[in-house]
């Protein structure tokens, strides 16, 4: 890092959100001084100190988390559980809890640089000194916790899916999913074909972990700690070429990119130990090897923000289309008629259906009278129906009965089940035409 560069990292202040440790605990600091090599990022000794601005950055958020539960609570125990409100409230809770998920999990590797910071520098003579140390015991403790609890949920996911396969129920399964849907963050964007593979969150920050322990512990013997960090990228990239532990082919390509900017830069940080061990060391190759570093960093950045606006792009889509898909099939519900209008569509539908026609085609209705036959087609013109086109009619025989005459067939009904107003106004229509025809 420039001079210049590490000025500003010593200089930067905002007014936006300030976060920073507050001076009467800074006064108590009187930790030693740290090694240059973490002094230059305007790092402090205490753990406190460090990770201040984060600690309050996860507590906002958690008790915003615990403020969202309880006004939900409320609202089920009263009159305001229903509408558009409780719905988006139960979004923010789960935006809150996967924030507070994701920001505990994104600081374990933070917690474990700063302990051993604190443990390298501290006094251990002052209230202040033994806190500072204390918290960053309780922080990693509550670190190792939640690691153990995503892997215990990614291991209870894949007995019960195995259990609900062999068995061909997966209700088990299906309860388990749906009362951990606010933590499916742990398992559901990976490859839940093996328990590594569904795991490969929590071991993406095992690994961070063991960086973070390798920097700090080892930041006096570079060449090692350049080959360590190099044999864990090479770790991490077999690990995605066999387990293939995520389910999209961008998400796959991505993680591929930051693990090859990673593999390079520690390998520069290699070349550039050798070249601290020589007695006369090259500086045009120096120079080379830090620009190429810039580079990599920067194309970290944009390739990041690039998946992330991918990302989003393709979220958007996707509800987008599944809105489209649900307001197409709430135009296509077919809603029952009432019994009590029945009566009422039954004359409607009568009324509107006056135009009948004959063709040999059809079921015949036998004439008492005469050797003819007659065959009725309801109009195509009808309206107010789902009707399109002909539909089957019964066989009326004159030497049934009256009631047995328009007894339903239910074989010619089949095709008639989804319009209940045709079923009611044909039986009428042709008792009205027949007893005309035996008048005449």
């Amino acid at each position: 890092m420039t001079d210049d560069l590490a000025q500003v990292y010593q200089s930067w202040q905002t007014d936006l959100i300030n976060w920073d440790f507050p001076n009467f605990l800074l006064e108590l600091d009187n930790f030693k001084s740290l090694p240059e090599v973490f002094a230059q990022y305007d790092l402090d000794s205490p753990f406190l100190a460090n990770f201040w601005s984060t600690m309050m950055t996860v507590g906002l958020s958690l008790c915003i988390l615990i403020f969202c539960i309880f006004v939900r609570i409320f609202i089920e125990r009263s009159k305001f559980n229903k509408g558009l409100f409780p719905s988006i409230l139960q979004k923010v809770i789960a935006g809150s809890m996967n924030f507070v998920i994701v920001s505990s999990y994104g600081c374990l590797d933070d917690i474990l640089f700063y302990l051993i910071l604190d443990t390298k520098t501290n006094p251990f003579n002052t209230a202040f000194s033994w806190a500072s140390l204390l918290f960053g015991f309780a922080f990693t403790f509550l670190g190792i916790l939640l690691m153990i609890f995503s892997i215990m949920k990614v291991k209870k996911y894949q007995k019960l899916k195995k259990e609900g396969l062999a068995k061909n129920d997966l209700k088990e399964f299906e309860d388990f999913s749906e009362k951990n849907k606010h933590l499916e963050v742990f398992y559901s964007d990976f490859n839940d074909s093996s328990l590594w593979a569904q795991c490969f969150l929590a071991i993406l920050v095992l690994r961070n972990n063991l960086a973070s322990l390798i920097i700090t512990v080892l930041y006096q013997h570079s060449m090692m700690q350049s080959l360590l960090l190099i044999v864990m990228d090479g770790a991490m990239l077999l690990f995605l070429l066999f387990k293939k532990p995520l389910t999209t082919l961008r998400a796959h390509f991505f993680q591929y990119y930051f693990e090859t900017i990673t593999l390079i830069v520690h390998l520069c940080t290699f070349i550039l130990s050798i070249q601290k061990q020589q007695e006369e060391p090259s500086k045009t190759l120096n120079i080379r090897v830090c620009t190429l570093i810039i580079y990599l960093n920067t194309a970290l950045v944009t390739g990041a923000t690039a998946y992330m606006g991918i990302d989003i792009h393709e979220t958007v889509r996707e509800k987008i289309q599944e809105w489209k898909q649900n307001k197409s099939q709430n135009n296509k519900t077919v809603h029952p008629i009432p019994e009590e209008n029945l009566e009422a569509q039954n004359i409607l539908a009568s009324s509107q259906t006056d135009n009948f026609v004959t063709s040999p085609e059809q079921n015949p209705i036998e004439d008492p009278n005469s050797n003819r036959e007659y065959y009725y087609l309801a109009s195509r013109n009808q309206k107010n129906t789902n009707f399109n086109g002909i539909q089957p009619l019964q066989i009326f025989n004159s030497s049934m009965s009256v009631d047995q005459t328009f007894a339903p067939d239910t074989s010619n009904l089949i095709n008639q089940q989804n319009d209940r107003s045709i079923e009611q106004m044909i039986p009428q229509r042709r008792l009205t035409l027949l007893k005309k025809r035996r008048k005449v």
